[in-house]
């Protein structure tokens, strides 16, 4: 008797969860249209079960799902490039001279003051203090307090800056219309160390993983051709390899770059082998989480005609060490994501626009995955309450979910708070009593797979 009360009890919780999470859930795209869109498609398809009918909705919310749009407040600036400090601790620029920051995972940003209106393309933080941005013409900023307060630097002879690369705090590597240029204090005094092979542009990627060891190459329109340098003594002198930009590099050894595929190296960049195909030529971002994960911004210009990017696609080694893909990708003209950088494996941000406004995402359980359609069976009356909740969330179906799946719940900085199994659920109650008050993820694992929802504690 006690054990079936305990599978009840479970059981209740797990199915609690689930109508909670579909209640709340909202999407990259357009929710309220797949949400109507959800409801039809549960009325022309009988259902077994409850879970099955959720899969239909992970169906329509496809890879995308994970992503979370946030609200800047700051629509009529073009942002251009993002950079996670910390889970909690974001800052991104844009046009205008723009800079705001988020210390709470996103769910307010200030602005600070950046003390111009040229455009800021791009901002590394080597150390949690310390932070560089550039922007047109030849703008460098520098602050040494979190991004609180930046001030100018200034590059004699210089007149426009297209990259940099900060190894710490006082090292410094800077693409611009003179060349590399490198500065071993802090931007005080700058030094040219060697005329590099390829000139430079708006698009160029450079990554110096060490003082010695770095790779500068340009992002090419011309699909095929390769336009990369690598130097192992700081920039005096330099050799070719067989690569493209955009890539990233987790240390001199391991890299990757792609190109219809995913090709990684484990010798610097000496041989570089696929390791994934796809049919996408290019991306415009690429990052390197670990050497099991790379996330990038698909870029489809050659193939739709236009500059946008509209997909975005992870590529994480198996248990068997084989990589996979997990691919999100639109046809709307009106999305166009710009950067991609993340705090850890879990957390993640992209900046770009929509509908011509700028917008950021945010990942913060690491997923690009949906669940298989092909669970799909039946269909059951759905009832969520209290929503949002201080006390218990609560959720009541008809039948029970025959397989075991997890529930997950963690804070926007990717914090666990809540990790159960459940299996066999008609009703689930999950106690929040001593969350505190916010902003949560809810994800729900099912048979390797797993899709996140947001949750809302008063």
């Amino acid at each position: 008797m006690l054990r079936e009360r305990n599978k009840q009890k479970n059981a209740s919780e797990f199915s609690e969860a689930f109508l909670f999470y579909l209640r709340n859930s909202y999407h990259i795209l357009n929710y309220e249209w797949i949400f109507c869109n959800f409801m039809k498609i549960l009325k022309l398809i009988p259902m077994k079960n409850f879970l099955t009918a959720i899969l239909i909705w992970f169906f329509h919310f496809n890879c995308a799902a994970q992503w979370v749009e946030l609200n800047s407040n700051f629509n009529n600036n073009y942002f251009h490039d993002v950079y996670a400090v910390t889970p909690n601790d974001v800052l991104v620029v844009g046009s205008n001279g723009l800079i705001i920051k988020s210390i709470d995972g996103g769910m307010t940003w200030q602005q600070k003051v950046s003390g111009t209106s040229q455009t800021l393309i791009k901002i590394q933080f080597p150390t949690q203090q310390t932070g560089y941005i550039i922007g047109d013409q030849n703008r460098l900023l520098k602050t040494t307090d979190s991004g609180e307060n930046w001030l100018p630097i200034i590059v004699e002879d210089i007149n426009t800056i297209y990259s940099l690369s900060c190894i710490n705090e006082n090292f410094i590597f800077l693409s611009t219309d003179k060349g590399l240029v490198k500065s071993e204090n802090g931007g005080v005094t700058w030094t040219n160390p060697n005329a590099i092979p390829i000139s430079f542009s708006n698009n160029v990627s450079m990554q110096f993983v060490n003082k010695e060891v770095g790779f500068v190459g340009n992002n090419l329109t011309n699909l095929g051709e390769t336009n990369v340098v690598k130097t192992t003594d700081g920039g005096i002198s330099w050799e070719s390899l067989n690569t493209r930009a955009p890539f990233h590099f987790i240390n001199e050894n391991i890299g990757f770059y792609y190109y219809y595929g995913l090709y990684k190296t484990s010798n610097g960049g000496g041989q570089f082998d696929m390791s994934l195909e796809f049919g996408r030529p290019n991306l415009r971002d690429i990052f390197a989480v670990s050497e099991n994960t790379v996330w990038g911004l698909i870029d489809d210009r050659a193939l739709n005609g236009d500059t946008s990017t509209q997909g975005i696609i992870k590529i994480s080694t198996t248990e068997s060490g084989e990589y996979t893909k997990e691919v999100w990708f639109d046809n709307s003209f009106d999305i166009d994501m710009n950067s991609i950088h993340f705090a850890n494996e879990n957390c993640g941000y992209i900046v770009g626009k929509k509908y011509g406004q700028s917008k950021i995402w945010k990942n913060a359980n690491g997923s690009n995955t949906t669940l298989d359609s092909k669970e799909i069976e039946s269909q059951n009356d759905i009832k969520i309450f209290p929503n949002p909740t201080s006390d218990k969330l609560n959720i009541a179906i008809k039948s029970q979910f025959s397989k075991e799946s997890t529930i997950i719940i963690s804070d926007m900085s990717g914090k666990l708070v809540h990790n159960q199994n459940y299996t066999g659920a008609k009703k689930v109650v999950i106690n929040v009593q001593n969350f505190a008050k916010g902003t949560y993820l809810l994800t729900i694992k099912n048979k390797g797979q797993s899709y996140s929802q947001k949750v809302i504690i008063k």
